[in-house]
């Protein structure tokens, strides 16, 4: 009797199935319901192999498996026949098969498709190309990859540890894993090499050699940062989803494509046309080999379920869970502690100066939560100047800050890498594709810029061009993406921080000169005692405490409301030159943030006197810097 597995290793037997039950235009939504219905629990999830910890090559093709990651780019829709009449010649049986989620069409012996069939039906989906996520960190995705089983390379290769026992799945279940997930003649399905395979997308009508000489060189993957690893995926997508953008990162739970069959369509570098279109596809050799990359490669994932992972650290438990509502509790008990304890570790790492791990903490929680015309509400970049030229201290800051974020990326600002890096995404019209660049990030991503490395010199087109892109990150939360004949935005959310000896020459949100009671000569030793300190549960705690209240949401109380505007009308009363209405933005903005690293999510009269005191001491600092490092500081 078959396990509770079939619906790992064989959706496409239950996809069948339904379509039989509901017909062509029912089924689709069984399909999904079906699906989410078995993947309802984190546990029953966990089951199913994911490919960005499983090795492809462990993986059965036409299996259910997941994935995460950001939508690096949006192609265009691809038809297909999402149903296809087979006729057997031997017994002259005729039946409809479903076309969905699935690349080929697989035919037992005997059995051919009827291209010339009244009941096939065309129908188009959504391409989207996905990238791992840019600057995920390496605790992020070794926690991942532990909450999916995945701890040996036997679990590996024994299909994504997917086999489990009967008893939590009910005997409806099972019967009808048992019964009715079987193939229209009653046999399992099974990849046979005698069996015809015929793709069911772009189906042949006529065929032409393509020009000779067209490029054999492996396909970029397009990853927005240098250095990145991991499988880059094509999701197919069934039905319009309005919340898929680009730059989201999603979990996607769907069908594997990976068929070698696949290799072998795009190798015999054929033009193929259109059925019933009459005229060749408009594609050209470089579009065809950005749509078709080799499966071993860049798998094909046709979704079934996507979920948006809004919140992409694994060690926040989900809202909806009950056991997630104690571990938020436990959380919010311990927030003073934690708050202790990370007050403790920036205070060091910024070589003693406690002021400036306040603004530190105050920027790794920021993000922006509402966009209001072309203001980015919530954003709060900072720098963090009179920090010593070819010091250690930006690398091994960032690497603490590697260590306890979720996603993070250091920028040395050498005049090489602003006039030889590409910061934006530019589009390929003779491929079809945007071509992907440093800022091409998701949100919440830590961006660490390192001015310190900066040295005269002079700045090409594309040096001044990408300095511009990283000045509309900082000021604007967007990035102008380039479409040759004109520039489109794109919302944007990156945490930037800069490391500078002066105020840096990029205008940032805040600006806090560093005070250092510590020697630069005793970083080392001082670093060592940060790792030493740093227990693996006080990381743990840290990591989800970072996110956490990053994520509150924040009120403002009405009574609070009217004593913050009685504040600031005595104030620009008593000089208004001194204190304008961008000041108080500004205010407003860390007040905000100091609630929120306290885990309080409703704003008091205490923490706001406590944000105006912060912002005295950093005034008065700026103010007693040498004339030339304070000229247009703030």
């Amino acid at each position: 009797m078959p396990g509770v597995e079939d619906w790992i290793n064989a959706p496409l037997q239950i996809v069948q199935r339904l379509f039989d039950e509901c017909g062509a235009k029912e089924y689709s939504q069984k399909v999904e319901e079906f699906f989410r219905q078995k993947t309802s629990t984190q546990s029953h999830v966990k089951w199913i192999p994911s490919l960005n910890e499983v090795p492809l090559h462990n993986l059965q093709t036409n299996s259910l498996v997941r994935f995460r990651g950001m939508i690096q780019d949006m192609y265009d829709p691809e038809f297909y026949l999402g149903a296809y009449e087979v006729v057997n010649s031997e017994s002259g049986n005729i039946s409809l098969r479903s076309g969905k989620y699935k690349d080929l069409a697989q035919c037992a012996p005997k059995e051919k498709v009827d291209m010339n069939s009244k009941r096939n039906v065309i129908m188009e989906r959504q391409m989207l190309y996905c990238v791992p996520i840019p600057a995920e960190n390496e605790w992020t995705k070794r926690v991942f990859a532990e909450q999916s089983g995945k701890t040996s390379e036997a679990e590996m290769s024994s299909g994504g540890g997917c086999k489990r026992s009967l008893e939590n799945d009910s005997p409806d279940d099972v019967e009808m894993d048992a019964s009715k997930a079987s193939s229209p003649d009653g046999k399992k399905t099974r990849t046979d090499p005698k069996t015809s395979a015929l793709p069911i997308s772009f189906f042949l009508c006529d065929i032409i050699p393509l020009i000779d000489g067209a490029s054999n060189s492996s396909p970029d993957l397009n990853f927005p940062l240098p250095g990145e690893q991991g499988p880059a995926c094509l999701v197919k997508v069934y039905g319009d989803d309005a919340s898929l953008k680009l730059n989201s990162i999603v979990e996607v739970i769907g069908v594997l494509s990976n068929d070698p069959s696949l290799a072998n369509f795009s190798e015999t570098k054929l033009v193929i046309f259109l059925i019933n279109s009459g005229a060749a596809s408009m594609e050209g050799v470089e579009e065809q080999e950005v749509r078709s990359p080799p499966p071993s490669l860049v798998p094909r994932l046709h979704a079934i379920i996507i979920n948006p992972l809004d919140i992409a650290n694994p060690l926040l438990p989900p809202c909806t869970d009950i056991q997630g509502e104690i571990a938020t509790d436990s959380i919010l008990q311990e927030v003073s502690k934690l708050r202790e304890d990370i007050m403790a570790v920036f205070s060091e790492a910024l070589l003693g100066d406690q002021l400036a791990a306040q603004y530190l903490l105050c920027h790794l929680i920021s993000t922006v939560y509402h966009r209001q015309d072309v203001v980015a509400l919530g954003k709060f970049s900072l720098n963090i100047s009179q920090c010593t030229p070819q010091s250690p201290l930006p690398r091994l800051l960032f690497s603490l800050l590697q260590n306890l974020t979720v996603k993070s990326h250091f920028l040395p600002l050498t005049l090489d890498n602003m006039n030889k890096l590409k910061f934006i995404p530019r589009k390929d019209y003779s491929a079809n594709k945007i071509s992907s660049g440093i800022l091409q990030l998701s949100k919440q991503t830590n961006l660490v810029v390192d001015e310190t490395v900066l040295q005269a010199g002079q700045l090409d087109a594309s040096g001044v061009a990408n300095m511009t892109a990283l000045g509309n990150v900082i000021s604007w939360q967007k990035v102008e993406y380039d479409f040759n004949f004109h520039k489109q935005d794109f919302p944007t959310d990156i945490l930037v921080l800069i490391l500078s000896e002066g105020k840096s020459i990029l205008k940032c949100d805040c600006h806090v000169p560093l005070s250092a009671s510590r020697s630069v000569s005793e970083i080392d030793s001082i670093y060592n005692g940060i790792e030493t300190y740093l227990t693996p549960e006080l990381l743990t705690k840290i990591r989800t405490f970072l996110t956490f209240v990053q994520n509150l949401k924040y009120t403002v109380p009405d009574a609070v409301q009217e004593a913050l505007q009685g504040d600031f009308v005595e104030r620009r009363r008593a000089d208004s030159n001194a204190f304008s209405v961008d000041d108080f933005h500004s205010l407003l903005v860390l007040t905000r943030l100091l609630s929120l690293s306290l885990g309080q999510s409703c704003l008091s009269l205490d923490v706001f006197s406590r944000a105006k005191d912060l912002e005295a001491e950093r005034l008065t600092r700026i103010n007693s810097l040498p004339r030339s490092a304070t000229s247009a500081a703030s």
